[in-house]
C-alpha cells in the first residue's frame, strides 16, 4: 500500500516537474522573441 502510494506520488512529481520545465521553456522563448527586435 505504502509503496504504491510512493510510486503514484513520484509519478505525479515527475509530471509536475516536466510541466514546470515546459512552462519555463515556453516563457523563456516568449521573452526572447519579444526582446529579439530590440536586440537586433
Amino acid at each position: 500500500m505504502l509503496t504504491q502510494l510512493k510510486s503514484v506520488v513520484s509519478r505525479h512529481a515527475d509530471t509536475l516537474v516536466e510541466d514546470m520545465l515546459g512552462m519555463t521553456a515556453i516563457t523563456l522563448l516568449f521573452v526572447v522573441l519579444l526582446h529579439l527586435p530590440i536586440l537586433l
